[in-house]
């Protein structure tokens, strides 16, 4: 008896490592996308002459698209229960749509490829991010410590990208990416051996229900909402900055290379927070951590103002402490506090917020400010704006603790 309870005990073990290695492998491709796809889009834009304001309408693209077909790629995975199926599918449209962006013309033919690639890409996110967190709450694996292996893909990537683009086209950015989307692809096959039962199977909670059941629910909760405000509000910011990076650290004088170390600053910038997140989250509230994130972002705009490589280099090291623990106040709200049969199509909403209207508002209006306005002119107003959000978010928390 007591053997063959060590030996189930010793099974349990080794099906929790390799779930542990699984979800951090697919962490690891999560986030490399953004290191050799959106880091140097804009670059590549501008080398197909694209202005300044017609870059800011093809980075919005992806994020309109984002922001109307999340919820329902969200709602389909809950409804049917195929988050793997619904992964597949994302994950084959968009390496398709990384083989046919190269050949692209013009501005309405980078649109239509744009929009291509985001019909599929849209879904990645959103159910990737609710599978790993189902598989990590049923096998009590640190969500915290596998989220590392997204900053240290992204490392890894921004380190190959920084040397490789050097070298070659920036038209080689679609078939990175692309390897990157079939390798992802590829891991989704053992992944679905270890999927949980309640998200594997063909018959959701939700099955029954109207299809946009999810959604309803989801927009009920009004603490839910003010989350998604307050991202809304921050992410558009973060949103023109991100965007327009690269473009800005070239025209000081930045190499593609030291693009690149940048972001792999603002990378490696974000492992201690990720390392510490449980800790922080245990010692101060989300509203301090939400007011903190608001105002680093707003120093990170700062420092970029200075013009010069210091600014550049002290903004990424700031990167972790601005962006990570909004993320994960956000994610961590819907796995704990929101059903389980809608935690994809809350993901959706979450990021439909963050990656749709956010990115639309910042980099469409933003890039046309830009344009109307300069540069300098709009990061200064957004960075008081943030300041304004963190003083807002502020007063939300005092009103919160006076009513209870």
């Amino acid at each position: 008896m007591s053997c063959r309870m060590n030996q189930a005990a010793s099974e349990t073990d080794g099906t929790d490592r390799q779930a542990a290695f699984l979800l951090f492998a697919l962490e690891l491709l999560f986030y490399m996308p953004a290191a050799s796809f959106s880091a140097y889009i804009a670059l590549y834009y501008q080398n197909q002459g694209m202005s300044i304001a017609e870059i800011g309408i093809l980075t919005a693209i992806g994020p309109v698209i984002s922001m109307i077909l999340q919820p329902l790629w969200g709602s389909f995975a809950d409804h049917s229960g195929k988050y793997i199926s619904s992964l597949r599918i994302s994950l084959i449209g968009s390496v398709l749509g990384m083989l046919v962006y190269p050949f692209a013309h013009g501005m309405i033919g980078l649109v239509l490829c744009c929009a291509f690639y985001f019909i599929f890409y849209s879904a990645f996110s959103p159910i990737a991010e609710t599978v790993i967190l189902n598989i990590a709450t049923a096998r009590r694996i640190s969500f915290s410590r596998i989220r590392t292996g997204g900053s240290i893909g992204f490392c890894l990537m921004i380190c190959f990208a920084g040397w490789y683009f050097t070298d070659h086209s920036l038209a080689s950015i679609f078939p990175v990416t692309a390897a990157i989307h079939l390798l992802t692809l590829l891991l989704t096959f053992p992944l679905s051996r270890i999927i949980p039962e309640k998200s594997k199977n063909e018959e959701s909670p939700t099955h029954n229900a109207p299809f946009f059941h999810g959604i309803g629910s989801a927009l009920k909760d009004r603490r839910f909402l003010l989350i998604l405000l307050y991202i809304l509000c921050f992410q558009s910011v973060f949103s023109l900055y991100w965007s327009f990076l690269s473009v800005n650290a070239k025209a000081i004088g930045i190499s593609l290379t030291g693009i690149g170390m940048l972001n792999l600053i603002g990378a490696v910038s974000e492992i201690p927070i990720l390392l510490l997140e449980e800790k922080i989250c245990r010692k101060f509230s989300a509203v301090q951590i939400l007011m903190f994130s608001a105002a680093v972002m707003a120093g990170r705009i700062f420092l970029t103002l200075a013009g010069n490589a210091e600014g550049f280099i002290a903004a990424q090291i700031l990167n972790g402490a601005a962006t990570i623990l909004p993320y994960y106040c956000a994610i961590m709200y819907i796995n704990d506090h929101l059903p389980h049969e809608i935690h994809a199509t809350a993901q959706s909403l979450f990021y439909m917020v963050q990656g749709g209207i956010s990115s639309a508002l910042g980099d469409g209006l933003g890039g046309i400010a830009m344009q109307a306005f300069g540069m300098r002119q709009v990061y200064i107003a957004e960075a008081i704006f943030l300041i304004a959000v963190a003083i807002c978010t502020g007063a939300a928390g005092v009103r919160k603790a006076e009513k209870s």
